[in-house]
């Protein structure tokens, strides 16, 4: 489904602050440290909740069975917020000609976000149009959210991508749902054609030939010509394809063929990619470890251990190190015996998810997660003090269209860069200098205002260490 842009408009004055029942469908753990999706209904009376509730379980159930989610369930929280609606159901203008449109009823509902087909001129376009009542209902529901979804209350089929991506409960609403999520959580671009609708940049799609200029390079075998032909040999490879972003020809996709492209298949390795890239945005597989500090008896030993998410099958890997010396590997906890020299001695725990899912260079520095443990070992006791270097830095919204906030926060104080980069490698700084330790946050505004539609990186530099994300202008 393609993504469509609405336009906000920010009313002033105070917000009516609904609260409606919400429900955590699925716990796996900490908010602060999961991808919070929220399910807000649209078209459901109160006589339709429990429908909703029940469309939200084959909903959610759906979405964790795609790759590769699939391999991630438990770095998900699933939560459902019962809005509630004068009537069922959503709108329909039957503005075109076109057999779906004119199968679909004509429809004037007073529903609470607006909802409503025919959006950006085309039928299928199922989106709302009253954004203050989303953000109002998130606020004072769930102002924890990563990702909100719009589930309308039609079986017409339907859907949109954007800042709030929506479906209908259509037949094929747990693919319509995926492939939204994809433009919605990690920028994906559409690969199929449609006249009349403006290419662009995306994760997925390309007008890149020069090989070593495309964005998924490091999927692409040297064997592989590129572009890629149209042949039954090359159909399960990664390649260039051509025909995507809504044009038969002059742009590109990975495979021949993707869920962002068509119903009832699954991702394709860089579209997979691009959406673990972002969730480990998110989260961190190290969610607790224990001690944080202590002081203890000399003769006591002393148990560290990690709390990990792990995917399934588990590719978490764990180095454990010991004065600069490898001690253990891949296990969660370890044993330090009370035969410590006297003076400061450092342990740590380095963490990465080694998943075949990413290639992507970038992983491996911007997802290690290191923690340390200073021991100093005195004539009578043991003194542990522990510390977790792993930047954590959200861009809201991404993709991002007439504002965005980067927030990150420093586990201690120094120097930091932010820039934006182009495609064509071009850079300006937005923010530099040293920053005390805690939460930070900067306005991106006028400075979205020069850019023209494509994709971008975020690159954050911290203690000489470089974190870029990529972000996408609508």
């Amino acid at each position: 489904m393609r993504v469509f842009a609405l336009v906000l408009i920010l009313i002033t004055g105070t917000l009516n602050s609904q609260i409606f029942n919400v429900d955590t469908v699925v716990n796996k753990g900490r908010f602060s440290n999961r991808l919070n999706i929220v399910y807000l209904g649209d078209g459901y009376t109160k006589n339709d909740l429990m429908k909703f509730q029940s469309d939200i379980i084959q909903l959610s159930s759906a979405f964790v069975s795609f790759e590769p989610f699939s391999h991630y369930k438990d770095f998900i929280n699933i939560i459902r917020v019962d809005v509630i609606s004068e009537e069922s159901g959503v709108s329909h203008e039957q503005l075109f000609t076109e057999t779906d449109c004119l199968n679909t009823p004509v429809m004037k509902v007073k529903n609470y976000f607006g909802t409503k087909f025919d959006a950006g001129s085309v039928h299928r376009l199922l989106g709302p149009y009253n954004y203050s009542n989303i953000f109002n209902v998130l606020t004072n529901n769930t102002p924890d959210y990563d990702l909100a979804f719009i589930v309308a209350n039609t079986n017409y089929y339907g859907g949109s991508g954007g800042m709030f991506p929506t479906t209908s409960m259509n037949s094929g609403a747990s693919a319509v749902l995926v492939h939204e999520f994809g433009h919605g959580f990690a920028g994906l671009g559409d690969e199929y054609s449609y006249p009349g609708s403006t290419p662009r940049e995306t994760p997925n799609t390309t007008k890149e030939i020069r090989r070593d200029s495309i964005r998924w390079n490091h999927w692409i075998n040297p064997a592989t010509p590129v572009p890629t032909p149209d042949s039954g040999a090359y159909y399960g490879l990664i390649g260039l394809f051509e025909g995507a972003a809504y044009s038969p020809k002059g742009w590109y996709r990975p495979k021949y063929n993707c869920l962002m492209r068509s119903n009832g298949v699954p991702f394709c390795e860089v579209c997979a990619e691009s959406l673990l890239m972002r969730l480990f945005d998110l989260v961190n597989p190290v969610d607790k470890y224990f001690p944080d500090s202590l002081k203890l008896d000399l003769s006591k030993k002393i148990t560290f251990n990690l709390k990990l998410i792990k995917p399934q099958p588990n590719t978490i890997k764990v180095d454990w190190v010991l004065d600069n010396i490898s001690i253990a590997k891949n296990i969660d906890s370890v044993i330090i015996n009370d035969n410590l020299s006297a003076g400061k001695h450092i342990l740590s725990a380095s963490v990465i998810d080694t998943t075949l899912l990413i290639k992507m260079p970038a992983h491996f520095t911007k997802h290690i997660s290191i923690v340390k443990w200073e021991i100093n070992v005195f004539k009578s006791n043991i003194e542990i003090n522990s510390e977790e270097n792993r930047l954590k830095i959200q861009i809201i919204p991404n993709p991002i269209e007439e504002f965005s906030i980067i927030e990150y926060k420093l586990e201690k104080a120094g120097y930091i860069k932010l820039e934006i980069i182009d495609m064509e490698g071009r850079i300006k700084v937005l923010d530099e200098g040293f920053k005390e330790e805690g939460l930070h946050k900067y306005m991106l505004n006028s400075e979205l205002k020069e850019l023209i539609r494509g994709n971008y990186i975020i690159n954050f530099e911290s203690d000489g260490m470089n974190f870029p994300i990529n972000v996408v202008k609508l």
